[in-house]
């Protein structure tokens, strides 16, 4: 079986999405692994079918964006009707009319999302505009084109024109209306340079709302709040937390607002990142959202116990998001990581794992999560955590199954969303982690793998060996449904 796909069909495959060959073996890992029961399922066909499928699915955003209420404006653990008419009436005046396109979380009380409006047709207009990659991917849903941003400009243009917008590999994101000449590109390094419209899909403009300014509620994605609940059901008061590698904050927020939500005071937090830039935003959103007891810290976390003696086995609970290949964020365009990359985020990850066991309590829990899917970066260093840092696995679904019950066995919340994109069932994104299989060593390790340069796979092989009982012990969620946005966590505790 392990002539199932053939480098031909990758190499077409990759020039066909704008992906390239080691990403698309890391998926082509994911489905091994994932039907790795079903021989009659492994052949060319389906597997090259369910390549598609899922880079079909990467180039569009989540149908669900989810959006965070702060716990100070919740009454009796639920959304008061004041906010919840204000909700409401943010996306109705984002819409116009009577459809507001909010659906509030049955089970999870500080959750409510916004249905993305799309995909939409946008008008070409003669003048074209190409902007780099990221630029494009936020700007489809919504967002303006900020300074830099341009990648090619065969056209001139003036202040007040109206251009369309394509990203590298020619795909149409937006139209807009210039904000500056066509000779000012490279004079300015900030600001807007085109204001947007008709998007390919929409959300509320949230942030310019005076609802977020004051602190009522913050965009953060499902599944990492799921990741924060999860870590916070063994929470008790007096616990100390790190969140490590934190920024931009999203999760100090939410874990702090979780802790307030079940103590109605907030639990004491250290949120640790290198890079203070970006921690700019998370002391924004503290002022913001009025958290308290975080102290937030620039440091690389392998200089943190060295600059802070008093932090070595302090911490109860301790969240690791590190560094990852972010395969699960969405939309992706384009995704050129080679080989060495993925094996370095791997490597990078192993390192920030083994760092920061010295800082967990005996007893204390780690909630280890990325925003990728690739066996590499994930199972591959929970695998690492059990047999090399000697860590307890824990079910991270008996967790999620003690707070929210039934809440992903039989989800209440069904839902049409715009145009051809419809969702029913929210909840069944979540599956199992996935076990280790021999079928991918063996194929990347063929003749015609070799020039992709795998050569160095031996030697992380030893850490590919989590079996199918520990693999259920994970949570993944399936990017091949369309609410939400690929992501996987582990919980393990030291002993």
């Amino acid at each position: 079986m392990i002539d199932i796909i053939t480098h031909d069909n990758i190499i077409k495959t990759a020039q066909k999405y704008s992906i390239s060959v080691p990403t698309i073996l890391q998926f082509l890992e994911i489905f091994l692994a994932k039907y790795t029961q079903n021989d009659y399922m492994c052949n060319r066909e389906f597997l090259l079918r369910e390549l598609e499928n899922i880079f079909n699915e990467l180039k569009k955003p989540q149908a669900l964006y989810c959006m965070r209420i702060n716990p100070r404006f919740l009454i009796d653990n639920t959304i008061s009707s004041e906010t919840h008419l204000r909700l409401k009436s943010l996306v109705q005046g984002n819409k116009g009319g009577n459809q507001t396109n909010i659906v509030f979380d049955p089970a999870i009380p500080n959750l409510c999302y916004f249905i993305v409006d799309g995909p939409n047709n946008p008008k070409k207009y003669d003048i074209s505009v190409t902007i780099d990659r990221y630029a494009a991917e936020s700007i489809m849903i919504g967002a303006n084109l900020y300074m830099p941003g341009f990648i090619n400009n065969p056209y001139d243009f003036k202040e007040g024109d109206k251009v369309s917008l394509y990203s590298p590999g020619h795909v149409h994101v937006a139209n807009g209306v210039t904000k500056i000449n066509s000779n000012m590109i490279h004079k300015y390094k900030r600001g807007i340079a085109i204001q947007t419209f008709d998007n390919v899909y929409k959300i509320p403009n949230y942030r310019d709302s005076k609802l977020y300014a004051d602190g009522v509620f913050s965009d953060h994605r499902f599944a990492p709040n799921l990741a924060c609940w999860v870590l916070m059901s063994h929470y008790k008061e007096g616990d100390v937390i790190l969140d490590a590698c934190s920024a931009p904050g999203h999760k100090t927020c939410a874990l702090s607002e979780i802790g307030f939500y079940k103590n109605k005071k907030y639990p004491t937090i250290v949120s640790v990142d290198r890079s203070a830039h970006r921690l700019n935003h998370l002391l924004k959103d503290i002022k913001r959202l009025r958290l308290d007891n975080i102290r937030v810290i620039d440091s690389k976390i392998g200089q943190l116990a060295r600059k802070h003696p008093e932090y070595h086995a302090y911490f109860d609970l301790i969240m690791l998001d590190p560094p990852c290949s972010a395969l699960g964020i969405r939309p992706k365009l384009e995704i050129e990581y080679s080989w060495t990359e993925y094996r370095n985020y791997f490597l990078l990850q192993r390192r920030l794992f083994k760092e920061i066991i010295n800082l967990l309590k005996p007893k204390g829990f780690i909630l280890y999560n990325t925003c990728t899917l690739t066996i590499l970066e994930n199972e591959a260093l929970v695998s690492y955590a059990i047999n090399k840092l000697g860590l307890d696995l824990i079910s991270a679904w008996d967790s999620i199954n003690s707070i929210f019950p039934d809440r992903f066995h039989e989800p209440k919340i069904t839902l049409i969303s715009t145009s051809e994109r419809t969702t029913s069932y929210f909840g069944k994104e979540l599956e199992n982690g996935l076990p280790s299989t021999e079928r991918f060593y063996t194929l990347v390790n063929s003749g015609d793998f070799s020039e992709d340069k795998f050569e160095n796979i031996v030697d992380l092989e030893k850490n590919w060996n989590l079996n199918n009982k520990n693999a259920k012990k994970c949570v993944r969620f399936n990017l091949n449904k369309a609410n939400t946005s690929g992501y996987f966590f582990a919980l393990l505790r030291k002993k």
